[in-house]
């Protein structure tokens, strides 16, 4: 069974380096995010096959609640930089 982590702004400058550690230990990574600020991230991310992004803003999750099903871990680090 492959392992499932959930990294809400996964693809923010944090959130770049803590998806790639993961998808070098083999784990499925979907990220939250709404790319405020371009997706430098996510096109460096984009080459492994087991990233996946969602385009969205975490306040609306409860449409995502099928994603957390079997999730090894959940990762808040969704925020706008510089607030």
């Amino acid at each position: 069974m492959v392992k499932k982590v959930i990294i809400t702004g996964g693809c923010g400058y944090i959130g770049t380096v803590l998806s790639e550690l993961f998808l070098k230990k083999n784990f499925e990574v979907i990220s939250i995010g709404f790319l405020k600020f371009g997706n430098k991230g996510l096109q460096y991310l984009k080459k492994y096959k087991k990233f996946k992004n969602i385009k969205d803003d975490f306040v609306n999750y409860k449409k995502y609640k099928n994603i957390f099903v079997n999730a090894e871990h959940v990762i808040h680090l969704a925020s706008i930089s510089g607030m």
